[in-house]
């Protein structure tokens, strides 16, 4: 995969700085900002997670983006209510895709998500909140984010 310089950029500051880049597909056209990743405790494929990309980079590779979710793996409990869900049907609805396969996700071959806040939390009114300011400033300087002809804040305000 040939990837950006704007990408390569941001990849190098989020490695340098232990900060999140995302997962997807880097040179698609939408880009999904989420509020924060779902979890109590960052996970290894998290944390390790702008060096994954770092690697990719240098080799000119990408990860895998299209898999289905197997029944025990925790995302399929709340599947059709939970993010992973939504955002395949948002992909399936914009590109016109077949019909929805139940917990098959291939969204990230042709969009791109990051979260405003890096810091994963299981509930949203827990999360440690204090970085949003600076990933904010992050992404308005960023011309890998601001490159995206199409950016979909996926928040929730209650």
């Amino acid at each position: 995969m040939e990837y950006l310089d704007e990408f390569k950029e941001f990849v190098n500051y989020c490695n340098q700085n232990g900060k999140y880049v995302g997962w997807g597909n880097p040179n698609s056209k939408i880009l999904i900002v989420g509020k924060e990743s779902a979890m109590e405790e960052p996970d290894e494929s998290y944390n390790s997670n702008a060096s994954m990309w770092d690697n990719h980079v240098s080799n000119d590779t990408i990860m895998e983006l299209c898999h289905k979710v197997e029944q025990d793996v925790n995302v399929a409990k709340g599947w059709g209510v939970n993010t992973w869900s939504k955002y395949q049907r948002l992909k399936d609805y914009i590109y016109g895709s077949e019909g929805f396969h139940n917990r098959y996700v291939d969204f990230p071959t042709q969009i791109f998500t990051t979260e405003i806040n890096d810091t994963p939390s299981l509930r949203t009114a827990q999360a440690d909140k204090s970085g949003i300011s600076s990933r904010k400033e992050l992404f308005q300087v960023s011309s890998f984010i601001q490159s995206f002809p199409v950016i979909i804040l996926g928040t929730v305000a209650k």
